[in-house]
């Protein structure tokens, strides 16, 4: 990463030579675009592979010289243009040469055609045909320019959120056709149009009134069978299915094995169906508020499961249709399996427990339960962290000291939530170990050891220590996201301009991402404080009530049922049934 030198715009270069063999061409990209209005703020970055290099920045005859940073390794740098004015308008290349050798050069790249809007009337912008559009199809948009402006001109098709034009074509009189061919969702969008000078000094209109464009998926995308993601849902709706049968299996082997036990005798086997009866009695099937509870945990387990299963295929869809994935799809994969472990590991058993006579946990099955929901809570809280972080890492300022953390970024995204699970495993070993099935088999109306897992004071005190860790997570995961919050309010003040006031009076995108991550911190952080509170009353005082219990739980699922309906709702690319 190079930083500018002091004074601006400098005389060219004398006598360099180019050697394109060696030093491979560079590209020059403009952020956010390459058309932005008057007095906005442009960074135009210039990046090769080829390390240990100083860059030159040209405009026509001028060049902007660079600086090399000496413990700077990375092929990129920024030239930062603030405030532009119609003077900044034109076109750009770069260059670079190594440090020890600056008369051989590479050859400059393309040029990029930097277009400062506001300066020409606005054109209009509106599509041929109307009503849904489907993956596959064709769409032609007309820009049309006053009829005042003279001399040639080319126009200019702009989608928000696009660095570059989506195409530039001359006009047939006072209009041009844009076609977009062979539509699919990820052209889905709001689209604009300029028209600008063909020669210096490059002026370029307003832009157009946004005009809007749902892609909606194609009906044998949505139909074809025999497919890999068929394949991959059979096979997870196997092992669901494979974890429930398990649990009914031991329930009924339990049952069977207590039936057969000789030594207890008919009086004994009638004892415990009343003292078995009088525990369901005084337990919450016949109390409203207990009844209430084990009903809504049932249900948020089977709605929970469901829509964790969706956010989970959504989320490797493109794997699956051939495409690269997105960071942050990568990541809502692995916050959809850790929110299935936590609604399924305990749900199966303690609805079981709720609403089926039956024997408790054993020993083996306490310690398995426990552990596997402890892991996938942290997994959870863990990969929640990774993504505020990684959203907030992408909005940073296009600053020289983020550049280098930001490109590498997308690279550990995988790794750091590997990461997540390995640690999540590791730091949970003391819960097989110190963690014991319920005390007392027969005395069901003692609600202290009976049905529960009980824990030691060991396992107990380090739970502290797991809160401390919790703790940390979650301060960062509030650092981030009200950095990221900040970072798109003022961004959206910087481009206002391309979310004009329309019809339809949709949020901007900006917007969108705001609420979704306050809706996300707030839902965490509000749940996961009831839940402490219900845990530590529990441990603190051992009051071990079946209500209790069930309460800690229903809280503990609430943001795992919640947070896989959030990110379906505020993604772009979920499929919409309303216009």
């Amino acid at each position: 990463m190079g930083f500018l030198r002091a004074g601006g715009w400098g005389a060219p270069r004398p006598e360099t030579r180019f050697l394109p063999e060696v030093l491979p061409k560079p590209s020059l990209r403009a952020w956010p675009s390459s058309v932005v209005p008057d007095g906005s703020s442009v960074t135009l970055r210039c990046g090769t592979p080829t390390r240990d290099v100083s860059f030159a920045l040209r405009k026509g005859a001028r060049v902007w010289e660079m600086v090399q940073s000496p413990d700077s390794t990375e092929g990129q740098a920024e030239f930062h243009l603030p405030d532009v004015k119609s003077s900044h308008a034109g076109e750009y290349t770069c260059e670079y040469h190594r440090r020890g050798n600056p008369h051989v050069s590479a050859r400059p790249s393309d040029a990029l055609l930097l277009l400062v809007t506001g300066y020409l009337r606005q054109p209009s912008l509106q599509a041929h045909r109307r009503g849904p559009v489907t993956e596959g199809q064709e769409v032609t948009l007309q820009c049309q320019r006053p009829a005042a402006e003279l001399g040639p001109v080319m126009f200019a098709l702009l989608k928000a959120g696009s660095a570059a034009p989506v195409q530039v074509r001359a006009p047939a009189g006072r209009e041009t056709d844009f076609s977009l061919r062979n539509l699919s969702a990820g052209d889905s969008g709001n689209y604009s149009c300029v028209y600008y000078q063909a020669r210096a000094p490059f002026r370029a209109s307003q832009a157009s009134p946004r005009l809007e464009i749902r892609v909606a998926a194609s009906l044998p995308s949505i139909t074809s069978d025999y497919t890999t993601g068929n394949h991959i849902r059979l096979a997870l709706a196997t092992v669901i299915m494979v974890i429930a049968g398990a649990f009914l299996l031991e329930t009924w082997c339990r049952q069977r094995h207590v039936r057969g036990e000789s030594e207890c005798g008919a009086k004994c086997r009638q004892d415990t169906l009343d003292d078995l009866s009088m525990f369901f009695h005084k337990d919450a099937l016949r109390t409203t508020s207990q009844a209430a509870l084990k009903i809504t945990y049932l249900i948020q387990m089977v709605i929970g499961s469901l829509v964790n299963v969706i956010l989970f295929f959504h989320s490797i869809s493109p794997v699956l249709i051939g495409q690269s994935q997105r960071p942050t799809d990568m990541i809502h994969t692995h916050m959809a399996v850790a929110n299935l472990l936590v609604l399924l590991s305990p749900g199966i058993p303690h609805t079981m427990a709720a609403f089926i006579p039956r024997n408790p946990l054993s020993s083996l099955g306490c310690k398995f339960v426990y552990y596997l929901r402890r892991v996938a809570h942290s997994t959870t809280l863990c990969s929640t962290c990774i993504l505020s972080t990684y959203q907030s890492l992408t909005l940073t300022p296009r600053r020289a000291e983020w550049v280098m953390l930001r490109g590498r970024a997308p690279k550990v995204i995988g790794p750091s939530c590997c990461t997540c699970w390995m640690l999540s495993f590791l730091m949970y070993i003391p819960v097989p170990l110190k963690l014991t099935g319920p005390q007392n088999m027969h005395n069901y109306t003692d609600t202290k050891g009976t049905w529960f897992c009980s824990s030691s004071p060991t396992e107990i005190g380090m739970s502290y220590l797991w809160s401390i860790s919790d703790a940390m997570f979650i301060s960062v995961m509030v650092w981030s996201s009200g950095s990221m919050v900040l970072l798109l309010l003022r961004h959206r003040q910087r481009v206002q301009y391309i979310h004009t006031p329309t019809g339809h009076h949709r949020c901007p995108p900006e917007t969108r991402a705001v609420h979704t991550i306050l809706m996300l911190v707030v839902t965490f952080i509000t749940f996961y404080f009831l839940n402490s509170v219900v845990s530590f009353y529990i441990a603190a005082f051992f009051d071990i009530r079946l209500w209790l219990i069930q309460t800690s739980n229903v809280l503990g699922s609430c943001f795992p049922t919640i947070s896989p309906f959030l990110l379906l709702l505020r993604d772009p690319r979920t499929p919409r049934f309303c216009s």
